[in-house]
């Protein structure tokens, strides 16, 4: 297991925007991308190189989590072109595991409209698509687009589920090491009845843990039923692997001594961070395994490669950032 040492655990500041001209060169050279390189030939050149060399293993796709990471990558008046298309973003190198980024411009909104199950089993499609024509070994899709995919009926397999678990198996200790918390510590798990949230509580089978399902109302609704409230006042620590937005949900329920590890994609935009820094709640983001992407991975994501791309095992230098 990596010593903290070895990560970024202490609080991470987050760089300060730049808007230049560097910025919209690079806008436009993604809409280059969109036009005249995210196609068949220019893959299929791209996919001969690689069955020589056998670099490239993962074929990552993306979308953006707020608008502020879409407006990073392009502009709003490019956003129903792309929405549904593949575009090559970048590339990334993880332990020498080499991957080409590819991304939507659909948000999770958009995966849940009524014309989603078509949409979804196309996008997938095509993905596979690419990653014959590439050459690569896998697929890996970010946020909540496994679960869609497999909830329309797509058989996706679990490759960024079971490397999530395995950062956050580590992750979480190395947490508790640095929060000077034991085995013993509850732990409080969010979106508990959700595919990833069953897969961490077998995980974590033996410890002492509190489960918290979903609100059936929907994402973003508090199961107050469930909710531990007896451990108020007790050091705790909150586990959240499925929805980035669920933990702001339970704000007014936490206290000063629960500290939080998030993995889900993307992290909480920053007026949610200061609500829990007002509440003295210490905020963890578990990045991904650390790597060089091409361009960089927006922040919290920089110099890592997010799990839901990494190959991760018990060497995987992992990156974690304290965000509050």
């Amino acid at each position: 297991m990596a010593s903290l040492s070895d990560t970024s655990v202490n609080r991470s500041a987050r760089p300060k925007r730049r808007w230049n001209l560097r910025a919209h060169v690079w806008r436009i050279v993604l809409i280059l991308s969109f036009l005249f390189v995210s196609n068949r030939v220019v893959l299929s050149l791209v996919g001969a190189v690689n069955r020589y060399l056998g670099l490239i293993k993962v074929i990552f796709l993306v979308y953006p989590g707020s608008d502020e990471m879409y407006r990073r990558y392009s502009y709003f008046g490019m956003r129903d072109w792309a929405r549904w298309r593949p575009t090559l973003i970048g590339v990334f190198d993880q332990q020498g595991s080499w991957g080409l980024m590819f991304a939507v411009a659909a948000t999770e909104k958009n995966f849940e409209g009524r014309d989603a199950p078509r949409r979804l089993q196309r996008l997938y499609a095509r993905m596979e698509s690419i990653r014959k024509i590439i050459g690569a070994e896998e697929v890996r899709f970010a946020g909540v687009l496994p679960g869609r995919l497999s909830a329309h009926g797509v058989a996706v397999q679990e490759a960024e589920v079971d490397s999530a678990m395995a950062a956050m198996a580590r992750g979480e200790a190395m947490v508790r090491e640095q929060e000077h918390m034991d085995l013993e510590t509850p732990v409080i798990v969010l979106d508990a009845n959700t595919f990833v949230g069953q897969k961490l509580l077998r995980q974590l089978a033996g410890r002492n843990v509190y489960p918290v399902e979903g609100n059936r109302l929907g994402a973003g609704a508090v199961n107050k039923e469930a909710w531990p409230a007896h451990l108020a006042g007790k050091p705790a620590l909150l586990l959240n692997v499925a929805r980035t937005r669920t933990p702001a949900a339970y704000l007014d329920l936490l206290w000063d001594s629960v500290v939080i590890l998030n993995e889900a994609y993307p992290q909480p935009a920053r007026p949610v961070l200061e609500q829990f820094a007002a509440r003295q709640c210490r905020f963890y983001h578990l990045a991904g395994a650390a790597g060089t992407a091409y361009p960089d991975f927006p922040w919290p994501y920089t110099d890592a490669v997010p799990c839901c791309a990494a190959r991760i095992n018990n060497d995987t230098e992992l990156v974690v950032r304290k965000l509050v």
